[in-house]
């Protein structure tokens, strides 16, 4: 069995001094916390969909083997969007991800009022047919 252990995000401020230096620069910290985990969960992809230079240059941070679990976009999952831009748009910023080998899948967190209706089921199948390639 093969476990990983990482954090729902990296760049956090309090982490400064603690877990992190106290001289890092923010740029620095997916770096230094890559030394010591060997996942994360992008937390950022959840409030915008990233340019996929920006998930590049986290990719290039990270040493072989690291993986990234991303967050579907609030839109996905809280608005229960089908617009088909939006999933274009997010499977392009992971791409980066895909081809280094490091993408691991999408963590959708949805709110507390999403219960298993129909609707809620079609949407869920709706998700899986969007991610079946990733």
């Amino acid at each position: 069995m093969n476990i990983r252990i990482g954090t729902s995000g990296y760049s956090f401020e309090d982490w400064i001094g603690n877990f992190y230096p106290a001289s890092i620069r923010k740029g620095d910290m997916l770096k230094e916390y890559s030394r010591h985990f060997s996942a994360v969960e992008l937390n950022s992809t959840y409030y915008r969909v990233p340019n996929a230079a920006v998930i590049a240059r986290m990719e290039e941070k990270t040493p072989p083997g690291f993986e990234f679990i991303i967050k579907a976009n609030q839109e996905m999952t809280h608005a229960a969007s089908r617009e088909g831009a939006l999933y274009a748009a997010f499977q392009q910023a992971i791409k980066p991800l895909v081809e280094a080998g490091k993408f691991r899948g999408v963590i959708a967190q949805f709110p507390w009022g999403f219960k298993p209706t129909p609707e809620a089921r079609q949407h869920l199948d709706f998700l899986g047919d969007k991610f079946a390639g990733v």
